[in-house]
């Protein structure tokens, strides 16, 4: 059985084309947003396992600081804006 995680990550960077361009090749990414703020982008992961994780983030890892969030749960899904 293969249980799927949302992670939110966050990276610190310098290097944001190569960073961009991480994002766009690697299967994981299902969004990425660029950010005005402390942090450069706000990306999130899909994930299979914790060992995928860790992949991602240590690769991530020369490219800025990573910081990542896990989501436990769903309280609200989705509400249409009136």
């Amino acid at each position: 059985m293969i249980i799927e995680s949302l992670v939110a990550f966050f990276i610190i960077t310098s290097k944001c084309e190569q960073f961009a361009e991480f994002c766009k090749n690697n299967s994981n990414v299902i969004e990425c947003h660029r950010l005005a703020e402390s942090y450069n982008y706000s990306i999130k992961v899909l994930t299979s396992s914790v060992p995928s994780l860790e992949s991602f983030i240590d690769d991530s890892m020369s490219l800025g600081q990573p910081s990542t969030l896990i989501r436990l749960s769903l309280p609200v899904d989705s509400r249409l804006i009136q």
